[in-house]
C-alpha cells in the first residue's frame, strides 16, 4: 500500500510541475505573424496572415469599447482584418503598391486567420515585402512571410519595424 501512495503522489507531482512548465512557456512564447502570399501563375496573389489567438484578442479589446466583440464573429474578424491592413506591404518590381481586398476570415485551433487577395495581377519576378503587424502593440514581434510562385517558394523573416525585404524568383 505504501508503494502505491507513493506513485500517486509522484504522478501528482509531476503533473503539476508540468501545468506550471505549461504555463511558463506559454508566458515566454514568441509574438509571430506568419503570412503565406501565394503567387498563381495568373499574376493574382492570396494572403493568409496567421496570428496566435491570444494575441489578437489582446489587440481586440484595446480597439473597441464593446466587451461582447469577440473573434468568434464576423464583427471581430472584420475589426482585425482593418487594424492589419496599413501594416503589411508588398510592392512589385514597378515600384507600384499591391492593393489587396480582405475575403474573409476564421479562428482555427490557437490562431486567427485571415484572408486576402491582390485587386489585380502583379507583374514581374519579384516585389518588396514589409510587414510590421502586430509591432506596435508587441516590441518584439516576429513576421514570418513564406512566398510560393511556381512550387519555389521563398521565405523572410523581419524582426524591425519598418523593415523591408526583397523576394525575388
Amino acid at each position: 500500500m505504501k508503494f502505491i501512495s507513493t506513485i500517486k503522489l509522484m504522478l501528482v507531482a509531476v503533473i503539476t510541475a508540468a501545468t506550471f512548465l505549461a504555463s511558463a512557456a506559454q508566458a515566454h512564447r514568441v509574438k509571430t505573424c506568419v503570412t503565406k502570399v501565394d503567387w498563381k501563375t495568373d499574376g493574382q496573389m492570396q494572403i493568409t496572415h496567421r496570428v496566435h489567438f491570444h494575441d489578437a484578442q489582446q489587440i481586440l479589446a484595446t480597439l473597441t469599447d464593446d466587451k461582447s466583440e469577440n473573434l468568434f464573429d464576423i464583427k471581430g474578424i472584420a475589426r482585425m482584418a482593418l487594424y492589419m491592413d496599413g501594416d503589411f506591404e508588398l510592392t512589385a518590381e514597378s515600384g507600384k503598391k499591391v492593393v489587396f481586398t480582405p475575403i474573409g476570415g476564421e479562428v482555427e485551433g490557437d490562431y486567427l486567420f485571415i484572408y486576402l487577395e491582390s485587386a489585380a495581377p502583379v507583374q514581374g519576378t519579384g516585389f518588396t515585402v514589409r510587414s510590421d503587424i502586430y509591432r506596435k502593440n508587441f516590441d518584439k514581434q516576429v513576421n514570418h512571410i513564406i512566398t510560393e510562385r511556381n512550387r519555389d517558394e521563398k521565405s523572410v523573416i523581419l524582426i524591425k519595424k519598418n523593415q523591408k525585404k526583397t523576394v525575388q524568383f
